[in-house]
């Protein structure tokens, strides 16, 4: 197998706003998660089954572990989208295409980093808001609201780099 080539891409204006969405999405989640930790109970609500009804309780230290998680994610996602020539592809890269190519699959990663703070944010709230009783658990809408945060913008970045092949 030829080396693909490593080329350094230029960020669009959009891909900068998605860089920049993402980490204030990141900051506005470790400022919740702080308060969080201070405003609420020794013992919180840590996971909810598929109905969205609380089925285990632990300590609100889950809510920094949840904070951490998702930037060890964000890191490792921003570190990984450095090297796109290392990703898989389902076409075959050539001198020619890999420029597209690999726009198009950065550009899919710093949306994917976006959805995940979003719904790392969510799931906070979730918690906050059953630990105080404000909410019974998490609401119907978000288990499908992730398969399309996630799934949408997937498809459509893989489905355009067939067509810029």
């Amino acid at each position: 197998m030829e080396p693909r080539p490593k080329i350094k891409l230029q960020l669009s204006a959009f891909d900068k706003m998605m860089e920049v969405a993402g980490l204030l999405m990141l900051l506005g989640l470790w400022v919740f998660a702080l308060f969080a930790y201070f405003n609420l109970p020794d013992i919180i609500p840590t996971h909810f089954n598929v109905s969205g009804k609380v089925d285990k309780y632990g300590s609100k230290t889950t809510v920094i572990i949840l904070a951490i998680f998702c930037t060890i994610l964000f890191i490792g996602l921003s570190i990984l989208n450095k090297f796109p020539n290392i990703f898989n592809y389902a076409i075959k890269i050539t001198s020619v295409n890999a420029a597209a190519q690999y726009t198009l699959a950065t550009r899919m990663l710093r949306i994917l980093k976006l959805s995940l703070t979003i719904v790392f944010t969510i799931v906070l709230y979730f918690i906050y808001s059953t630990s105080l009783g404000k909410m019974k658990g998490i609401a119907v809408w978000f288990l499908p609201f992730v398969f399309c945060i996630l799934l949408i913008p997937t498809i459509y970045f893989i489905v355009k780099s067939f067509k810029a092949k």
